[in-house]
């Protein structure tokens, strides 16, 4: 049903809360007509709607793990140029 792919998209769109917390906070600064209801509002909704991009992550990731998709044999490690660098922490 998932692929690597998906998890990796679902995890980049989890992480965008930083930028609506800094849009937030723009308009907080430059606009009086945010009140603290309103900010309130605001704050309940992202953590609600960050809740449901990680249950999201959750989802795929179990189901990639189920499948068997995610075993460490099959991640292919990176390219190093020098071959002095062990990248399993070895040299």
């Amino acid at each position: 049903m998932y692929t690597r792919f998906d998890l990796e998209q679902a995890i980049l769109q989890a992480s965008t809360i930083s930028d609506d917390l800094l849009t937030l906070g723009d308009s907080v600064v430059e606009y009086d007509k945010l009140d603290q209801d309103r900010i309130a509002n605001i704050l309940i909704g992202l953590a609600q709607l960050q809740e449901l991009k990680f249950d999201k992550v959750m989802v795929i990731l179990e189901d990639l793990i189920g499948k068997g998709e995610l075993n460490k044999e099959e991640v292919q490690k990176p390219y190093i140029a020098d071959p002095s660098v062990d990248i399993d922490g070895e040299f």
